[in-house]
């Protein structure tokens, strides 16, 4: 009883920002490497990268029908 209730899953949009959030990721954690100012512009990259992609992602607009 009850099992056709929902024939559908819901699924999420494609998106590229997963993908551009994992490369800032791995440009900050590819800072560990460098040294002094190397460091910190490497990080900083990285963590404007992360979030902006985040950030594009959290608010990215669902294609799903109005009901």
């Amino acid at each position: 009883a009850g099992h056709d209730e929902h024939p559908d899953i819901h699924m999420p949009d494609p998106s590229y920002f997963p993908a551009v959030a994992a490369v800032g990721m791995a440009i900050m954690g590819w800072s560990l490497f460098a040294s002094g100012a190397a460091l910190i512009v490497t990080l900083a990259i990285g963590a404007f990268i992360t979030f902006g992609a985040l950030f594009a992602w959290a608010f990215e607009p669902s294609a799903e029908e109005a009901h």
